[in-house]
């Protein structure tokens, strides 16, 4: 009778883990997603009218929820124009992004990294309006760890499965991707873009149950962005921006509004501070965002509001993320283009 019992535990196990690594299939996300240009479109990368750039976003979420381990989320990345970019020559540009997303009490993280190469073509004799195109690759590792795993029939932290099924605790997947952006400044008041990116087009295997058949590939996942900087005042600017997520059966949809005021109307001045919110759905979180540009250096905060269906067991808490991006001054001053506030 106890094998009876045991084997129909390691059938619920593995059934469980296959729901659990369908949710994990879905990517992280980030509320302040335009501080993640390099991680949301490979076509972002190199495009931010200076020579580099460099960010770090940190999240942790469901901490109402969770007696244990949070759920926590770490992003940094670094892109780099190639050559010298002018208002009017075509140039190429490179990023890399690695994020670290650790889930639960079993700790089931994913530490990839992605290497990104893009060009960005210049279509008037003015700079202003472009088209790029980008590619990505990357390679990550999933693990998950079992020691604190407990059954309803065992006494404590024992090996619920004996050895037997889960063959995958720890795996490495390769991944591909690809994005395009269309970008129009006109001048450094008013910005306009549109973009598309494609991520995990061979759509790698999650399943820690190979040794059994079992099949658990993720879905690819297909986003739509857009945004828009436009003066509203002598010294502010609204900056509604947009991402929608389609992967598998999933759909994320996240408008934002940010509106910033600058401390003086310099040209090329950068020192500002915004305010806005933001929305995910469908009816998932609505979000406070501020920012604070400091020439070179943009500090973010935000902090989630869940409205979801598990806004009773989270007393509506989401969780808190910072952001911080550094943009490198160009080289030739006269050189620096206008450029979508990513």
């Amino acid at each position: 009778m106890k094998n009876v019992i045991k084997k129909i535990g390691i059938w619920l196990y593995i059934l469980g883990c296959l729901v659990v690594g369908s949710v994990f299939a879905q990517d992280v996300h980030f509320t302040q997603y335009t501080a993640t240009p390099v991680y949301v479109n490979p076509a972002m990368s190199g495009f931010h009218g200076s020579n580099y750039r460099a960010g770090a976003n940190f999240r942790t979420q469901w901490n109402a929820v969770s007696t244990g381990n949070t759920y926590r989320t770490f992003n940094m990345f670094s892109d780099f124009a190639l050559g010298k970019p002018t208002y009017y020559s075509n140039y190429a540009g490179i990023g890399i992004n690695f994020y670290s997303d650790q889930a639960g009490d079993l700790n089931y993280s994913t530490n990839k990294v992605d290497l990104n190469v893009a060009y960005h073509f210049i279509l008037d004799n003015k700079g202003t309006n472009s088209i790029s195109a980008g590619i990505q690759s990357g390679f990550g590792m999933r693990s998950i760890d079992l020691t604190n795993a407990v059954f309803a029939n065992q006494g404590g932290g024992i090996d619920p499965l004996g050895g037997e099924a889960i063959d995958r605790e720890r795996y490495a997947m390769f991944d591909v991707g690809m994005g395009f952006l269309w970008s129009y400044s006109p001048n450094k008041d008013r910005s306009f873009y549109l973009g598309t990116a494609m991520h995990h087009l061979n759509q790698p295997e999650l399943s820690q149950f190979t040794s059994i058949g079992a099949s658990d590939r993720m879905y690819a996942k297909f986003s739509v962005m857009g945004g828009m900087q436009v003066p509203v005042g002598e010294r502010m600017h609204l900056q509604p921006s947009f991402i929608v997520n389609r992967q598998g059966p999933s759909t994320e949809i996240n408008l934002s509004t940010l509106m910033s005021y600058s401390f003086n109307r310099e040209p090329f001045d950068k020192n500002s501070v915004a305010f806005g919110v933001m929305y995910r759905g469908p009816l998932d979180a609505i979000a406070l965002l501020t920012r604070v540009n400091l020439e070179t250096l943009a500090i973010g905060f935000s902090y989630d509001v869940n409205i979801s269906s598990l806004s009773s067991a989270s007393r509506s808490n989401g969780g808190p993320e910072i952001s911080l991006v550094y943009v490198g001054k160009p080289k030739n001053r006269g050189s620096e283009r206008y450029c979508i506030p990513f």
